[in-house]
């Protein structure tokens, strides 16, 4: 169970108590060194998480089957997650169902391989925004370390991105690990273990940001075709918390906001351009469509994406354009004159986007 003495935070809100709650996995110091075994020592002792996650339809393949499969297998989906950490590495065993083993082909191209991955920010902390989960963004690039399961074994991979499209191999930080299918559960294990610290990033800190992607092969999912997480956060051990930065996180999670109002204020105004819920009037990729909001933003993201759109302009189908000097903005015009109340209850509606009625928050469970 987390508490406030196991997090070392003290005199917390009752946003932060929740947020603390919900949206934080624990990491399990071990003496070291990691090894990139899928037994790793420690392992049984490490807390269990389950983190949810919803279809990216942000992004489209040109492949039909693959865009209809997506929304089939999509949802819901659930990784159980786990944390290790030595002086020099920080291990996350990532555990899911599958019912069909897939392996990827280097020759048969319409062959794709299951898959999980992991996203970094570089830079984190009081004062600076979370990256779009989605690959980043130009003002926030991320980190992303992959395991995906070929015919003879796994391949790890780590890239770093800025937004759709702009992944590149990365020259540091390596990802090292190895992925596991078990036909008697049908489960599959990866273990992706990374450097604590290289020349762009630094996760020595209390809090660390991270978010997980994953791919069904037996959906044809590869590239932006998977299931997305929010943003979660790595309790790192003996690390002390920011405060500021707490605070920050927090923000949406004291439960303010009247989601009855908020589904007004999105029915009437949002859905002139925003597929969301049950009001689906507003063309396909007319904007980006709101469904899985719930478990796969965060309430601040939320928040800044009406009052301020461009802060995170997404790119492709129209919804951002460029200026003269090449700064990218949103074609959705801010709505910062709306009062705070408003902005609150179209957020906490948001929220409930694609959140089973059962499992509103993020399920926990100890081995």
């Amino acid at each position: 169970m987390i508490t406030l003495l196991t997090l070392a935070v003290a005199l917390a809100s009752p946003a932060e108590e929740r947020f603390l709650a919900t949206e934080v996995i624990q990491v399990l110091r071990v003496p070291g060194p990691l090894a990139p075994a899928l037994d790793v020592v420690g392992l049984e002792r490490a807390p269990a998480t389950r983190v949810p996650l919803a279809p990216q339809r942000t992004v489209r393949l040109h492949d039909r089957d693959a865009n209809e499969a997506l929304d089939v297998l999509g949802t819901p989906r659930t990784l159980e997650v786990r944390a290790l950490v030595d002086d020099k590495d920080l291990a996350i065993v990532l555990e899911w169902r599958d019912e069909a083993e897939d392996r990827g082909s280097a020759t048969e191209t319409d062959r794709f391989g299951d898959a999980a991955a992991v996203q970094l920010p570089f830079a984190f902390g009081a004062g600076l925004r979370l990256p779009y989960v989605g690959m980043g963004d130009e003002g926030a690039p991320v980190a992303l370390h992959l395991q995906r399961a070929v015919e003879h074994g796994s391949m790890a991979r780590s890239l770093v991105a800025a937004g759709f499209g702009s992944s590149t191999r990365s020259v540091t930080g390596a990802v090292r690990g190895a992925m596991r299918y078990d036909a008697a559960t049908h489960r599959w294990r990866a273990l992706l273990v990374l450097p604590l610290v290289t020349a762009e990033r630094d996760l020595r800190a209390g809090l660390v940001p991270i978010a997980f992607a994953q791919w069904d092969g037996a959906g044809r999912e590869r590239g932006g075709n998977k299931a997305l997480s929010s943003w979660k956060v790595l309790r790192m051990p003996g690390a002390a918390v920011d405060a500021r930065y707490l605070a920050e996180l927090s923000w949406g999670y004291d439960g303010a906001g009247d989601v009855l109002r908020g589904k007004q204020l999105v029915d009437t105004v949002c859905a002139a351009c925003h597929r969301a819920g049950d009001k689906r009037n507003a063309p396909v990729g007319l904007a980006p469509p709101l469904d899985d909001m719930g478990l796969m933003a965060t309430p601040a993201y939320l928040r800044e994406s009406i009052v301020a759109p461009s802060a995170v302009a997404v790119p492709g189908k129209g919804w951002s354009m460029r200026a003269a000097d090449g700064a990218r903005s949103s074609v959705m015009p801010p709505f910062a004159a709306l009062p705070a109340a408003d902005v609150d209850a179209i957020v906490a509606y948001l929220r409930t986007l694609g959140v089973p009625a059962a499992t509103s928050k993020a399920e926990r469970s100890s081995p």
